[in-house]
């Protein structure tokens, strides 16, 4: 089957929102009585984009010709729930959704998605209970919830656990992701008033080298607006290859991280905050792992000036293989991060973050100002300098600079229209790692998106 573009072209506003990521949608009751709720869901888009200079001018990764490209992205996802009350002992539920995406033009600058390609799959498909409430004096009022299948699964903001799928190839979409469920998974999650706390098991596909990961997170809820979070992920089997330059350094890595967000002053509640830090290690791999990543993020809303500025400035690190230790590989994996807090959460920068640079061997600083002039439109900013952690060619460190400035306006409550124009100014690093080509790098997107 092939998706006709035509429309799309005609009216310029192509591309998903990026506001979509993984936000809730308001699903549509379709039939519902004591027994059964039926809700139906949909989210579509598409997007446009004009790219000049790939990778600093040394041109599209399979095709070096091709330094200025244009190209096009579109999915449908038609999805549907349904809960089963069994009244005094919980609910099942289940879901289902389909995929449908393509790409057509020149493609994506990082070449995975060349050759106008579509597909129509499963992304969905699950089934669950959750339990009513029970109550011990040792846990207060309590919840389980157990769950199989495929589905959506992330932890905290999605510094490392949110999406596990890259769109590629045959698929097209990859800028859009529309599919983010795990392939298999299966988790028990525990809520109280104070905790929370999962333990699981989730399989991955090809793009993430058939991983297997069995894991735990807790949560503890200082207040309604802090908290914090312990993870512990092990990845027991996985085929060869990682984004490290050890090829065989995931199947058996395991990582732990400890992470904040909110605010805990009542008195200052105009204030943001946010961090993790993850520590990576692997005794199993032909040399040893041994690799970090953290971040730290302060925010304020200017709550009473006009427009209610809201700036941001975060700081990130994520540790580069050291060429002087061959026994030891130093370089972060940065495992399935995904994108559920908005721009720069986890793909830092529309340019260097989308098609060059993946959360590794890097440092970045990132300020980011938005405003809203008026209800319904945002607009503003977001800055970005990286800096490698580990040279990759010679001694340079120094990668690029990159501004993006944005606006997003909410037409209505299930569409948005939003644009961005964002140019990465290369340093030395970025100049040495493409072969001398040091041209900015930009790019110009429109979209849509429809989510209920």
């Amino acid at each position: 089957m092939r998706f006709s573009t035509t429309a799309l072209v005609a009216t310029g506003v192509m591309a998903v929102s990026t506001l979509m990521g993984t936000s809730a949608k308001a699903e549509i009751e379709y039939y519902k009585n004591d027994l059964v709720d039926v809700r139906l869901g949909l989210s579509a888009g598409a997007i446009y984009f004009q790219n000049r200079n790939s990778n600093f001018g040394k041109g599209d990764r399979n095709t070096p010709s091709n330094t200025n490209t244009t190209w096009n992205e579109g999915f449908v996802e038609p999805s549907v729930k349904v809960d089963f009350n069994l009244e005094d002992k919980g609910t099942i539920y289940t879901g289902l959704s389909v995929v449908g995406s393509y790409t057509r033009g020149d493609g994506d600058p990082t070449g995975l998605t060349q050759g106008e390609p579509e597909d129509i799959d499963i992304d969905n498909a699950y089934i669950g209970w959750k339990s009513p409430k029970f109550n011990s004096e040792t846990l207060g009022d309590y919840t389980l919830d157990v769950s199989t299948g495929r589905q959506f699964y992330t932890i905290g903001d999605g510094f490392l656990v949110g999406d596990p799928h890259f769109d590629q190839g045959e698929e097209g979409a990859l800028y859009l992701s529309p599919r983010n469920s795990f392939k298999n998974t299966f988790i028990v999650k525990f809520d109280n008033t104070t905790y929370h706390a999962d333990v699981f098991m989730l399989k991955l596909d090809k793009d993430q080298t058939f991983s297997r990961v069995y894991g735990t997170n807790l949560e503890y809820r200082a207040t309604d607006k802090f908290v914090w979070g312990l993870t512990y992920l092990n990845i027991v089997d996985s085929d060869n290859g990682s984004n490290t330059s050890n090829l065989d350094s995931r199947d058996g890595l395991q990582t732990s991280s400890v992470r904040l967000q909110g605010n805990p002053f009542s008195a200052a509640p105009n204030w943001f905050f946010a961090g993790e830090a993850a520590y990576q290690w692997n005794d199993r791999s032909t040399r040893d792992v041994r690799a970090y990543a953290y971040y730290g993020e302060v925010g304020y809303t200017f709550a009473d000036v006009m427009w209610q500025p809201k700036l941001n400035y975060r700081y990130m690190t994520y540790s580069g293989d050291k060429a002087s230790s061959t026994d030891k590989d130093e370089a972060f994996d940065s495992l399935f991060f995904g994108y559920s807090r908005g721009r720069g959460s986890w793909f830092l920068g529309e340019v260097v973050g989308e098609y060059t640079i993946f959360n590794t061997n890097e440092h970045v600083h990132m300020v980011q100002l938005k405003v809203n002039p008026l209800e319904e439109v945002t607009t503003g900013f977001v800055y970005y300098n990286f800096r490698r952690d580990e040279p990759v060619v010679g001694t340079a460190k120094a990668y690029a600079n990159e501004l993006d400035i944005f606006a997003d306006y909410r037409a209505t409550s299930w569409l948005t229209l939003s644009t961005t124009y964002a140019s990465a100014f290369p340093d030395s690093a970025a100049k040495a790692e493409n072969n001398g080509f040091n041209d900015t790098y930009s790019l110009i997107l429109f979209s849509a998106s429809i989510n209920f």
